[in-house]
């Protein structure tokens, strides 16, 4: 009966010539994408939880998949997703690229319009960290979404190695993930090379929405087959290593963050609840509520020799003030800080948002001046009075 329903609102759209699914993201909007992988179980309880931490977009790696079977259950996702204000970043799995040809487009083409007019789909989702090999495959299905559906932006991830680039032209949002937190104590893993990789893909020129680390590396023991006796050490991110992700990534200027993911952290054997409720949705709950008050978040002035000297550092400016961010890009502490504000700022009172710890700071004459230790990977954020 759902497929009947959606198949008229489709046909009625597309008869009186309306632009499909207004709600998707839109690229050229304010609007800042803050999402999370594999929610599952995807029940009424998790996605309201998810909301309330922040998070307004939700992905489930069983959607998408071949068959009139497979897209009622997509449905009937994307209405739970609807009924609790979400909105879906739409995986097209990886099957559909296997032995391509266009009686499979053709399939593919059919599931696409099935779902488009949804009011809950925002994002399409081409599968995890495809290989090069496989990349007319991704040209072809890019070219149908973009044929079927122009304005639901279609968004990749890659991983670190040597052609990573190259997947540039089959996407509108470029993801890329890199979990640095394993086995070494505190400030020892190098977390510095995810905002290293974050840099270089927003040099590519287009939108990049960053993954940062929500799990533990026990969650992967193939990864260590020849190290097993590392994993009784991994760990999950501290609080100061979450923020340095997300905040330099907004220092970078981010359209996004897509948190990897509800399941391994979660729900998983190797999950921890309380570590998600605790640190993790009161890390996305302070994002959220950072990026509605600074927005458009994803375009501030950037303090372009900040990086000269081991710093991340931005300013928001708009009618709910100004604000600024200061990331030690370090993993080593620092006895005081002393930055030019490059003519932005001459003075001012720096107020602690969130986490931000309270320390002896000022803005005078035009330079930023901390005059305690600076912690390894420490975030500063402060709204100037």
């Amino acid at each position: 009966m759902k497929n009947i329903v959606y198949s008229t609102l489709l046909l009625i759209i597309t008869a009186i010539n309306l632009p499909i699914n207004a709600k998707t993201f839109d690229l050229h909007s304010n609007q800042y994408f803050i999402g999370m992988y594999a929610v599952t179980p995807s029940t009424d309880k998790n996605f309201q939880m998810l909301k309330e931490a922040g998070v307004e977009y939700i992905h489930n790696y069983s959607i998408g998949k071949m068959g009139e079977e497979a897209l009622k259950k997509d449905i009937a996702f994307l209405d739970k997703a609807q009924k609790n204000g979400l909105k879906v970043i739409y995986n097209i799995y990886r099957d559909w690229f296997k032995d391509l040809n266009n009686e499979k487009l053709e399939r593919l083409k059919h599931h696409i319009n099935s779902v488009k007019a949804h009011p809950a789909l925002g994002v399409w989702y081409i599968y995890d960290e495809p290989k090069i090999s496989q990349t007319s495959q991704l040209r072809k299905v890019y070219a149908l979404l973009k044929q079927e559906t122009p304005l639901i932006p279609v968004a990749l991830c890659v991983k670190w190695g040597k052609e990573w680039k190259k997947f540039y032209d089959v996407c509108d949002i470029l993801l890329f993930d890199y979990y640095p937190v394993k086995d070494k104590p505190f400030p020892l893993d190098e977390i510095g090379l995810f905002a290293n990789f974050h840099r270089q893909a927003s040099e590519l020129g287009k939108p990049v929405i960053a993954v940062p680390q929500m799990f533990n590396w026990r969650s992967f023991p193939k990864k260590f087959r020849s190290q097993p006796e590392r994993l009784k050490n991994m760990r999950f991110p501290n609080e100061q290593e979450l923020r340095y992700m997300i905040y330099s990534g907004l220092c970078l200027g981010s359209r996004g963050m897509m948190f990897f993911s509800f399941y391994r952290g979660y729900s998983s054997k190797e999950g921890d609840k309380e570590w998600v409720k605790s640190t993790m949705l009161k890390t996305t709950k302070e994002l959220r509520e950072f990026v509605d008050t600074v927005a458009p978040a994803h375009a501030p002035y950037k303090f372009t020799r900040a990086e000269d000297t081991n710093y991340y550092s931005a300013l928001w400016r708009n009618e709910n003030g100004t604000y600024l961010v200061l990331v030690n890009n370090y993993p080593l502490a620092r006895d005081s800080a002393s930055r030019w504000l490059e003519d932005q700022l001459l003075s001012g009172e720096l107020i602690p948002v969130g986490s931000t710890r309270k320390i002896d700071a000022i803005i005078e004459d035009g330079k930023l001046k901390i005059k305690e230790e600076i912690k390894p990977w420490e975030t500063f954020v402060w709204k100037i009075k």
